[in-house]
Protein backbone atom coordinates (compact mmCIF):
# COMPACT_ATOMS: atom_id res chain seq x y z
CA UNK A 1 0.00 0.00 0.00
CA UNK A 2 1.02 3.48 -1.05
CA UNK A 3 1.83 6.35 1.97
CA UNK A 4 -1.06 8.05 0.16
CA UNK A 5 -3.61 4.94 1.24
CA UNK A 6 -3.29 5.12 4.87
CA UNK A 7 -4.54 6.91 7.16
CA UNK A 8 -3.52 9.02 10.13
CA UNK A 9 -4.55 10.64 13.11
CA UNK A 10 -3.31 11.74 16.19
CA UNK A 11 -4.98 10.90 19.62
CA UNK A 12 -3.95 12.91 23.51
CA UNK A 13 -2.71 11.42 26.55
CA UNK A 14 -6.49 11.49 27.45
CA UNK A 15 -7.40 9.22 24.47
CA UNK A 16 -9.26 12.13 22.63
CA UNK A 17 -8.80 12.69 19.03
CA UNK A 18 -6.70 15.39 18.24
CA UNK A 19 -6.35 15.13 14.48
CA UNK A 20 -7.61 13.90 11.60
CA UNK A 21 -6.21 13.39 7.87
CA UNK A 22 -7.69 13.35 4.45
CA UNK A 23 -7.21 9.44 3.99
CA UNK A 24 -8.91 8.64 7.47
CA UNK A 25 -12.04 10.20 6.30
CA UNK A 26 -12.02 8.40 3.33
CA UNK A 27 -11.25 5.13 4.79
CA UNK A 28 -13.45 5.28 7.70
CA UNK A 29 -16.01 7.85 5.86
CA UNK A 30 -15.80 10.19 9.18
CA UNK A 31 -15.28 13.90 8.63
CA UNK A 32 -13.00 15.69 10.87
CA UNK A 33 -16.00 17.70 12.18
CA UNK A 34 -17.54 14.44 13.42
CA UNK A 35 -14.67 13.10 14.80
CA UNK A 36 -12.04 15.69 16.38
CA UNK A 37 -12.80 16.34 19.99
CA UNK A 38 -14.44 12.85 20.08
CA UNK A 39 -12.71 10.13 22.33
CA UNK A 40 -10.80 7.61 20.00
CA UNK A 41 -12.84 4.85 21.39
CA UNK A 42 -15.61 5.84 20.11
CA UNK A 43 -14.69 4.81 16.94
CA UNK A 44 -13.62 1.02 18.21
CA UNK A 45 -16.24 -1.49 17.09
CA UNK A 46 -19.21 -2.74 19.17
CA UNK A 47 -17.28 -5.87 20.51
CA UNK A 48 -14.00 -3.39 21.54
CA UNK A 49 -15.69 -0.64 22.78
CA UNK A 50 -16.93 -0.23 26.43
CA UNK A 51 -13.86 -1.44 28.10
CA UNK A 52 -13.21 1.54 30.12
CA UNK A 53 -12.53 4.75 28.60
CA UNK A 54 -9.81 6.57 31.16
CA UNK A 55 -6.76 7.79 29.60
CA UNK A 56 -4.62 5.99 29.04
CA UNK A 57 -6.92 3.30 28.25
CA UNK A 58 -8.95 4.61 25.60
CA UNK A 59 -5.87 4.82 23.39
CA UNK A 60 -5.25 0.67 24.88
CA UNK A 61 -8.67 -0.23 23.93
CA UNK A 62 -8.01 1.12 20.43
CA UNK A 63 -5.29 -0.98 20.02
CA UNK A 64 -6.70 -3.76 21.50
CA UNK A 65 -3.47 -4.60 24.17
CA UNK A 66 -2.41 -2.72 27.68
CA UNK A 67 0.68 -1.45 26.17
CA UNK A 68 0.86 2.28 28.38
CA UNK A 69 3.83 2.01 30.23
CA UNK A 70 6.62 1.02 27.74
CA UNK A 71 5.51 3.04 25.08
CA UNK A 72 5.40 5.93 26.87
CA UNK A 73 8.74 5.73 27.31
CA UNK A 74 9.14 6.12 23.90
CA UNK A 75 8.28 3.33 21.95
CA UNK A 76 6.04 2.57 19.39
CA UNK A 77 3.08 0.11 18.85
CA UNK A 78 1.76 -2.10 16.07
CA UNK A 79 -1.69 -4.17 16.02
CA UNK A 80 -4.44 -5.21 14.76
CA UNK A 81 -7.97 -3.43 15.96
CA UNK A 82 -11.99 -3.34 14.79
CA UNK A 83 -13.28 0.10 13.86
CA UNK A 84 -16.77 1.25 13.29
CA UNK A 85 -17.58 2.67 9.89
CA UNK A 86 -19.33 5.33 9.77
CA UNK A 87 -22.22 3.24 7.18
CA UNK A 88 -22.07 1.18 10.27
CA UNK A 89 -20.16 -1.88 9.23
CA UNK A 90 -16.49 -3.30 10.89
CA UNK A 91 -13.33 -2.61 9.62
CA UNK A 92 -10.62 -4.31 10.91
CA UNK A 93 -7.11 -2.21 10.59
CA UNK A 94 -3.48 -2.58 11.19
CA UNK A 95 -2.68 0.19 13.21
CA UNK A 96 1.10 1.54 14.35
CA UNK A 97 1.05 4.09 17.23
CA UNK A 98 3.70 6.44 17.32
CA UNK A 99 4.34 8.38 20.55
CA UNK A 100 5.06 12.56 20.63
CA UNK A 101 5.64 15.05 22.57
CA UNK A 102 4.31 18.56 22.31
CA UNK A 103 6.39 21.64 22.38
CA UNK A 104 4.19 22.20 25.75
CA UNK A 105 5.62 18.70 26.99
CA UNK A 106 1.94 17.11 26.63
CA UNK A 107 2.17 13.61 25.49
CA UNK A 108 0.39 12.58 22.27
CA UNK A 109 0.12 9.38 19.92
CA UNK A 110 0.63 9.35 16.15
CA UNK A 111 -1.47 6.84 14.35
CA UNK A 112 -1.32 5.03 11.34
CA UNK A 113 -3.97 2.58 10.08
CA UNK A 114 -4.64 0.84 6.79
CA UNK A 115 -6.62 -2.25 6.02
CA UNK A 116 -5.93 -5.79 7.34
CA UNK A 117 -4.17 -7.61 5.12
CA UNK A 118 -1.96 -5.11 3.23
CA UNK A 119 0.59 -4.08 5.72
CA UNK A 120 3.08 -1.27 3.89
CA UNK A 121 6.20 -2.28 2.34
CA UNK A 122 9.32 -1.86 4.31
CA UNK A 123 7.49 -2.58 7.69
CA UNK A 124 7.93 -6.49 7.93
CA UNK A 125 8.12 -6.34 12.03
CA UNK A 126 4.89 -4.77 11.85
CA UNK A 127 3.51 -7.55 9.90
CA UNK A 128 5.07 -10.56 11.46
CA UNK A 129 2.79 -9.23 14.50
CA UNK A 130 -0.68 -9.52 12.59
CA UNK A 131 -2.47 -12.69 12.90
CA UNK A 132 -3.66 -12.34 9.01
CA UNK A 133 -0.19 -12.56 8.53
CA UNK A 134 0.06 -16.02 10.09
CA UNK A 135 -3.25 -16.89 8.17
CA UNK A 136 -2.14 -15.81 4.98
CA UNK A 137 1.15 -17.84 5.62
CA UNK A 138 -0.94 -20.67 6.30
CA UNK A 139 -3.00 -20.67 3.09
CA UNK A 140 0.26 -19.70 1.18
CA UNK A 141 1.18 -23.08 2.18
CA UNK A 142 -1.63 -25.00 1.76
CA UNK A 143 -2.18 -23.36 -1.77
CA UNK A 144 1.32 -23.81 -3.21
CA UNK A 145 1.65 -26.11 -5.96
CA UNK A 146 5.52 -27.33 -4.54
CA UNK A 147 4.59 -30.54 -1.66
CA UNK A 148 4.67 -29.55 1.73
CA UNK A 149 4.65 -31.93 5.05
CA UNK A 150 5.14 -31.32 8.28
CA UNK A 151 6.14 -34.82 10.12
CA UNK A 152 6.59 -35.22 14.27
CA UNK A 153 10.14 -37.14 15.53
CA UNK A 154 8.11 -40.42 15.00
CA UNK A 155 7.84 -39.81 11.36
CA UNK A 156 4.10 -38.84 11.26
CA UNK A 157 2.60 -36.23 9.56
CA UNK A 158 1.49 -33.71 11.70
CA UNK A 159 0.37 -30.98 8.26
CA UNK A 160 0.30 -31.83 4.92
CA UNK A 161 -0.74 -29.46 2.04
CA UNK A 162 -2.84 -29.66 -1.34
CA UNK A 163 -0.18 -30.77 -3.13
CA UNK A 164 1.20 -33.46 -0.90
CA UNK A 165 -2.15 -35.05 -0.88
CA UNK A 166 -2.83 -35.20 -4.54
CA UNK A 167 0.46 -36.97 -4.72
CA UNK A 168 -0.57 -39.16 -1.82
CA UNK A 169 -3.57 -39.84 -3.34
CA UNK A 170 -5.39 -38.35 -0.51
CA UNK A 171 -8.70 -36.75 -0.53
CA UNK A 172 -8.13 -34.81 2.49
CA UNK A 173 -5.45 -33.80 4.37
CA UNK A 174 -6.92 -35.48 7.63
CA UNK A 175 -6.70 -38.84 5.66
CA UNK A 176 -3.38 -38.75 6.03
CA UNK A 177 -2.49 -37.30 9.53
CA UNK A 178 -0.46 -39.51 11.97
CA UNK A 179 0.44 -42.12 9.63
CA UNK A 180 3.62 -42.19 8.21
CA UNK A 181 4.93 -42.50 4.43
CA UNK A 182 5.72 -45.75 4.65
CA UNK A 183 2.11 -46.29 5.70
CA UNK A 184 1.05 -44.45 2.45
CA UNK A 185 3.30 -46.07 0.35
CA UNK A 186 5.50 -49.48 0.55
CA UNK A 187 8.54 -48.64 -1.94
CA UNK A 188 11.99 -48.64 -1.26
CA UNK A 189 11.79 -45.45 -1.93
CA UNK A 190 9.39 -44.11 0.40
CA UNK A 191 11.87 -46.57 2.93
CA UNK A 192 14.87 -44.55 1.71
CA UNK A 193 12.99 -41.08 2.26
CA UNK A 194 11.99 -41.90 5.84
CA UNK A 195 15.44 -42.90 6.87
CA UNK A 196 16.75 -39.94 5.73
CA UNK A 197 14.22 -37.85 7.69
CA UNK A 198 15.29 -40.05 10.42
CA UNK A 199 18.87 -38.83 10.16
CA UNK A 200 17.71 -35.13 10.06
CA UNK A 201 15.09 -35.57 13.47
CA UNK A 202 18.31 -36.86 14.75
CA UNK A 203 21.42 -34.81 13.72
CA UNK A 204 18.99 -31.62 13.18
CA UNK A 205 21.43 -30.49 9.85
CA UNK A 206 19.05 -30.15 6.89
CA UNK A 207 19.81 -32.43 4.04
CA UNK A 208 18.76 -32.56 0.32
CA UNK A 209 17.09 -36.38 -0.75
CA UNK A 210 16.53 -36.95 -4.37
CA UNK A 211 14.56 -40.41 -5.48
CA UNK A 212 12.00 -41.90 -8.26
CA UNK A 213 8.59 -43.29 -7.31
CA UNK A 214 5.40 -43.83 -8.12
CA UNK A 215 2.80 -42.68 -5.33
CA UNK A 216 -0.74 -43.84 -5.11
CA UNK A 217 -1.60 -40.41 -6.49
CA UNK A 218 0.40 -40.70 -9.94
CA UNK A 219 -0.49 -42.94 -13.11
CA UNK A 220 3.17 -42.98 -13.57
CA UNK A 221 6.34 -42.54 -11.69
CA UNK A 222 8.16 -38.99 -10.62
CA UNK A 223 11.49 -38.08 -10.02
CA UNK A 224 11.98 -35.85 -6.71
CA UNK A 225 13.99 -33.64 -4.92
CA UNK A 226 12.97 -32.97 -1.53
CA UNK A 227 14.65 -30.49 1.21
CA UNK A 228 14.90 -31.65 4.64
CA UNK A 229 14.52 -29.46 7.64
CA UNK A 230 14.80 -29.34 10.89
CA UNK A 231 11.95 -27.03 13.12
CA UNK A 232 13.27 -26.43 16.37
CA UNK A 233 11.94 -24.39 19.30
CA UNK A 234 13.37 -21.50 20.94
CA UNK A 235 15.50 -23.57 22.90
CA UNK A 236 17.53 -25.09 19.77
CA UNK A 237 15.81 -28.66 20.29
CA UNK A 238 14.14 -30.51 17.29
CA UNK A 239 10.69 -31.02 17.49
CA UNK A 240 9.91 -32.07 13.99
CA UNK A 241 10.79 -31.90 10.15
CA UNK A 242 9.72 -29.87 7.16
CA UNK A 243 10.14 -31.67 3.94
CA UNK A 244 9.24 -29.44 0.80
CA UNK A 245 9.55 -31.24 -2.48
CA UNK A 246 10.15 -30.28 -5.91
CA UNK A 247 8.76 -32.42 -9.09
CA UNK A 248 12.28 -32.61 -11.01
CA UNK A 249 11.02 -35.30 -13.80
CA UNK A 250 11.47 -33.89 -16.86
CA UNK A 251 15.23 -33.04 -15.27
CA UNK A 252 15.47 -36.31 -14.46
CA UNK A 253 14.10 -37.93 -17.98
CA UNK A 254 16.64 -35.42 -19.84
CA UNK A 255 19.45 -36.25 -18.36
CA UNK A 256 18.18 -39.72 -18.68
CA UNK A 257 18.03 -39.42 -22.18
CA UNK A 258 21.52 -37.57 -22.58
CA UNK A 259 23.05 -40.53 -20.92
CA UNK A 260 21.37 -42.94 -23.76
CA UNK A 261 22.86 -41.03 -26.74
CA UNK A 262 26.34 -41.09 -24.79
CA UNK A 263 26.28 -44.81 -25.04
CA UNK A 264 25.17 -44.93 -28.67
CA UNK A 265 27.97 -42.95 -29.44
CA UNK A 266 30.65 -45.04 -27.50
CA UNK A 267 29.47 -48.24 -28.19
CA UNK A 268 27.58 -48.62 -31.25
CA UNK A 269 30.01 -49.04 -34.44
CA UNK A 270 32.35 -51.02 -32.00
CA UNK A 271 33.30 -53.28 -35.06
CA UNK A 272 33.10 -53.76 -38.79
CA UNK A 273 30.50 -56.47 -38.25
CA UNK A 274 26.44 -55.64 -39.14
CA UNK A 275 25.17 -58.26 -36.99
CA UNK A 276 27.25 -57.00 -34.29
CA UNK A 277 26.45 -53.92 -34.96
CA UNK A 278 22.56 -54.52 -34.38
CA UNK A 279 23.06 -56.51 -31.02
CA UNK A 280 25.43 -52.56 -29.60
CA UNK A 281 21.77 -50.77 -30.56
CA UNK A 282 19.54 -53.32 -28.93
CA UNK A 283 21.77 -53.43 -25.48
CA UNK A 284 21.90 -49.30 -25.37
CA UNK A 285 17.66 -49.46 -25.93
CA UNK A 286 17.15 -52.11 -23.40
CA UNK A 287 16.01 -51.15 -20.51
CA UNK A 288 16.38 -47.79 -20.52
CA UNK A 289 14.28 -46.98 -23.04
CA UNK A 290 12.43 -49.91 -24.07
CA UNK A 291 11.15 -53.14 -22.60
CA UNK A 292 11.72 -55.19 -25.92
CA UNK A 293 13.56 -54.04 -29.10
CA UNK A 294 14.48 -55.73 -32.37
CA UNK A 295 16.37 -55.05 -35.30
CA UNK A 296 15.35 -56.31 -39.06
CA UNK A 297 17.17 -55.18 -42.21
CA UNK A 298 16.27 -56.07 -45.82
CA UNK A 299 16.96 -59.30 -46.57
CA UNK A 300 18.32 -58.18 -50.01
CA UNK A 301 20.23 -55.42 -48.69
CA UNK A 302 22.52 -58.45 -46.60
CA UNK A 303 22.78 -60.31 -49.32
CA UNK A 304 24.86 -57.56 -50.93
CA UNK A 305 22.04 -55.68 -53.09
CA UNK A 306 22.31 -52.04 -53.11
CA UNK A 307 19.50 -50.53 -50.42
CA UNK A 308 16.42 -48.28 -52.78
CA UNK A 309 16.38 -45.20 -52.09
CA UNK A 310 12.58 -44.66 -52.34
CA UNK A 311 9.60 -46.51 -50.41
CA UNK A 312 9.48 -50.11 -49.64
CA UNK A 313 6.41 -51.29 -50.51
CA UNK A 314 4.45 -54.54 -50.41
CA UNK A 315 5.51 -57.39 -48.39
CA UNK A 316 9.05 -57.49 -47.91
CA UNK A 317 11.20 -60.47 -46.59
CA UNK A 318 13.55 -59.21 -43.48
CA UNK A 319 16.18 -60.48 -41.68
CA UNK A 320 16.29 -60.47 -37.97
CA UNK A 321 19.85 -59.21 -36.95
CA UNK A 322 18.91 -58.78 -33.14
CA UNK A 323 16.54 -58.64 -30.36
CA UNK A 324 16.39 -58.01 -26.68
CA UNK A 325 13.85 -57.66 -23.75
CA UNK A 326 14.51 -57.25 -20.23
CA UNK A 327 12.62 -60.74 -19.50
CA UNK A 328 15.19 -63.87 -19.72
CA UNK A 329 15.97 -65.17 -23.60
CA UNK A 330 12.79 -62.41 -25.04
CA UNK A 331 10.15 -64.88 -25.40
CA UNK A 332 8.44 -61.96 -26.85
CA UNK A 333 10.26 -62.31 -30.16
CA UNK A 334 8.04 -64.79 -32.65
CA UNK A 335 10.98 -63.93 -34.66
CA UNK A 336 14.66 -65.13 -34.07
CA UNK A 337 17.82 -63.53 -35.22
CA UNK A 338 18.71 -65.05 -38.26
CA UNK A 339 15.57 -65.83 -39.38
CA UNK A 340 13.97 -64.35 -42.30
CA UNK A 341 10.56 -63.25 -41.87
CA UNK A 342 7.75 -60.33 -43.11
CA UNK A 343 5.08 -58.25 -41.71
CA UNK A 344 2.04 -57.52 -43.12
CA UNK A 345 1.03 -54.76 -45.26
CA UNK A 346 -0.67 -51.80 -43.29
CA UNK A 347 1.30 -53.42 -40.49
CA UNK A 348 3.42 -49.86 -38.85
CA UNK A 349 6.27 -51.61 -39.90
CA UNK A 350 5.50 -51.79 -43.33
CA UNK A 351 4.26 -48.36 -43.11
CA UNK A 352 7.17 -47.15 -41.21
CA UNK A 353 9.30 -48.79 -45.28
CA UNK A 354 6.87 -47.16 -47.24
CA UNK A 355 6.84 -43.98 -45.75
CA UNK A 356 10.63 -43.55 -44.23
CA UNK A 357 8.94 -41.78 -41.14
CA UNK A 358 8.42 -43.25 -37.11
CA UNK A 359 5.32 -44.84 -36.67
CA UNK A 360 4.03 -44.18 -33.02
CA UNK A 361 1.38 -46.65 -32.19
CA UNK A 362 -0.48 -44.05 -30.36
CA UNK A 363 -0.97 -42.41 -33.49
CA UNK A 364 -1.74 -45.83 -35.49
CA UNK A 365 -4.57 -47.40 -33.28
CA UNK A 366 -6.38 -48.58 -36.06
CA UNK A 367 -3.20 -49.98 -38.11
CA UNK A 368 -2.43 -51.81 -34.97
CA UNK A 369 -5.85 -53.61 -35.01
CA UNK A 370 -5.51 -54.89 -38.59
CA UNK A 371 -2.11 -55.92 -38.33
CA UNK A 372 -3.69 -57.77 -35.29
CA UNK A 373 -6.14 -58.94 -37.58
CA UNK A 374 -4.06 -60.31 -40.60
CA UNK A 375 -1.14 -61.51 -37.91
CA UNK A 376 -2.44 -63.69 -34.97
CA UNK A 377 0.47 -64.82 -33.68
CA UNK A 378 2.05 -61.51 -33.55
CA UNK A 379 -1.11 -60.17 -31.99
CA UNK A 380 -1.48 -62.95 -29.41
CA UNK A 381 2.40 -62.59 -28.13
CA UNK A 382 1.20 -58.73 -27.92
CA UNK A 383 -1.42 -59.58 -25.83
CA UNK A 384 0.10 -61.68 -23.62
CA UNK A 385 2.74 -59.59 -22.81
CA UNK A 386 0.97 -56.32 -22.47
CA UNK A 387 2.54 -54.23 -25.30
CA UNK A 388 0.74 -51.18 -24.77
CA UNK A 389 3.08 -48.59 -26.36
CA UNK A 390 4.94 -49.10 -29.82
CA UNK A 391 7.63 -47.35 -31.84
CA UNK A 392 8.70 -48.29 -35.59
CA UNK A 393 11.99 -46.43 -36.69
CA UNK A 394 13.72 -46.35 -40.36
CA UNK A 395 16.97 -47.61 -40.41
CA UNK A 396 18.17 -45.20 -42.87
CA UNK A 397 21.59 -44.24 -44.40
CA UNK A 398 23.02 -42.17 -47.08
CA UNK A 399 19.09 -42.04 -48.13
CA UNK A 400 18.25 -45.22 -48.05
CA UNK A 401 16.63 -47.72 -46.30
CA UNK A 402 18.02 -50.71 -45.15
CA UNK A 403 15.14 -51.98 -42.56
CA UNK A 404 13.33 -51.35 -39.22
CA UNK A 405 14.30 -50.92 -35.80
CA UNK A 406 11.07 -51.97 -33.24
CA UNK A 407 10.97 -50.70 -29.38
CA UNK A 408 8.23 -52.09 -27.42
CA UNK A 409 7.38 -51.22 -23.67
CA UNK A 410 5.13 -53.63 -21.77
CA UNK A 411 6.83 -53.87 -18.00
CA UNK A 412 7.01 -49.70 -17.53
CA UNK A 413 3.56 -48.00 -17.45
CA UNK A 414 4.06 -45.31 -19.46
CA UNK A 415 3.70 -44.75 -22.70
CA UNK A 416 6.51 -43.20 -25.02
CA UNK A 417 6.96 -39.89 -25.26
CA UNK A 418 8.02 -37.27 -27.77
CA UNK A 419 11.03 -36.94 -26.13
CA UNK A 420 11.24 -40.61 -26.86
CA UNK A 421 10.40 -40.77 -30.55
CA UNK A 422 13.35 -38.10 -30.72
CA UNK A 423 15.54 -40.33 -28.48
CA UNK A 424 15.13 -43.61 -30.70
CA UNK A 425 15.29 -41.93 -33.82
CA UNK A 426 19.29 -40.37 -32.69
CA UNK A 427 20.48 -43.80 -31.43
CA UNK A 428 18.94 -45.42 -35.00
CA UNK A 429 20.17 -43.25 -37.02
CA UNK A 430 24.14 -43.51 -35.46
CA UNK A 431 23.47 -47.09 -35.85
CA UNK A 432 22.46 -46.97 -39.24
CA UNK A 433 25.52 -45.00 -40.72
CA UNK A 434 27.77 -47.60 -38.45
CA UNK A 435 25.54 -51.11 -39.82
CA UNK A 436 25.70 -49.39 -43.55
CA UNK A 437 29.68 -49.20 -43.30
CA UNK A 438 29.92 -52.28 -41.92
CA UNK A 439 27.46 -53.65 -44.75
CA UNK A 440 29.50 -52.22 -47.68
CA UNK A 441 33.06 -53.66 -46.07
CA UNK A 442 31.79 -56.68 -46.26
CA UNK A 443 30.50 -56.46 -49.80
CA UNK A 444 33.65 -54.71 -50.70
CA UNK A 445 35.79 -57.35 -48.82
CA UNK A 446 34.35 -60.29 -50.46
CA UNK A 447 34.34 -58.16 -53.92
CA UNK A 448 38.33 -57.73 -53.32
CA UNK A 449 38.60 -61.75 -52.31
CA UNK A 450 36.56 -62.78 -55.08
CA UNK A 451 38.56 -60.65 -57.49
CA UNK A 452 41.84 -62.32 -56.06
CA UNK A 453 40.33 -65.98 -56.55
CA UNK A 454 39.90 -65.00 -60.32
CA UNK A 455 42.91 -63.69 -60.79
CA UNK A 456 44.71 -66.69 -59.81
CA UNK A 457 45.33 -69.52 -61.89
CA UNK A 458 43.13 -72.65 -62.58
CA UNK A 459 45.89 -75.18 -62.27
CA UNK A 460 49.45 -75.13 -61.53
CA UNK A 461 51.62 -74.88 -64.83
CA UNK A 462 54.08 -77.84 -65.74
CA UNK A 463 57.42 -78.06 -64.23
CA UNK A 464 60.09 -79.40 -67.19
CA UNK A 465 62.76 -79.98 -64.30
CA UNK A 466 60.82 -83.17 -62.73
CA UNK A 467 60.99 -85.45 -65.58
CA UNK A 468 64.80 -84.54 -66.37
CA UNK A 469 65.67 -84.70 -62.51
CA UNK A 470 63.78 -88.11 -62.66
CA UNK A 471 66.04 -89.14 -65.97
CA UNK A 472 69.11 -88.69 -64.02
CA UNK A 473 68.70 -90.58 -60.51
CA UNK A 474 70.65 -93.50 -59.61
CA UNK A 475 68.72 -96.62 -60.80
Amino acid sequence: MTDEAQATAAVDAAGVVTAWSVQAESLLGYAAAEVLGRPAADLLAANEAGRGRTPPHALQHWAGQHWAGQHWAGQHWAGQVAVRHRDGHRLDLWLRAHPVQQAAGRAQWFLVGFPAGSPPIGDPEDARRGGDIREMLDWAVTQTPVNVALLDMDMRHLRLNAAQCRVLGLETEAAGLGLRLTDLISSPGSEAAVARVRQVARTGEPTLWTGFDQAPGESRGHAWEVTLSAVKDPAGRVRGVLAVGLDVTEHHLARERLAVVNEASRRIGSTLDVTRTAEELVEVAVPRLADFAVIDLLDSVLRGDEPASGPVAGTVPLRRLACGSVLDNSPEAVVRPGQVHSFPEHSPPADCLVTGQTVNTRDAGRNMARWEAQDPGRAAVADRYGFHSVMVVPVRARGARLGIAIFVRHQRPEPFEDDDLVLAEEIVARAAVCIDNARRYTREHATALTLQRSLLPRRLPAQAAVPVATRYLPA
